[in-house]
């Protein structure tokens, strides 16, 4: 087993021992979905992922978290971001 496999029980107990119930952000990557993982095994349905649905996003990463979400069990929610209406986001200038 690699080192990285045998640290997601540490994952989950490190969970189970700070709180009751979470929220996690899904993007629908292998980093975001791990955590994601490790929440339902930890709090059940006490656990809920969430996806930010901007502008940028593009369709097939938002399928992709839809996907994770369905494949672990977690209940999932899409929230509505506008980043272009952020003027420092719109600025992109070399402080971003």
């Amino acid at each position: 087993m690699s080192q990285e496999t045998d640290r997601f029980p540490e994952l989950i107990r490190w969970f189970s021992r700070n709180g009751t119930r979470v929220i996690v952000a899904l993007s629908g990557g292998v980093d975001s979905a791990v955590v994601a993982l490790a929440a339902k095994k930890a709090f059940g349905d006490n656990s809920i992922a969430i996806t930010a649905n901007y502008k940028t996003l593009s369709q097939e990463e938002l399928s992709s978290a839809y996907v994770v979400a369905e494949e672990i069990g977690i209940r999932h929610k899409l929230i509505q971001y506008d980043e272009v209406a952020n003027s420092d986001f719109a600025k992109n200038d070399q402080l971003r």
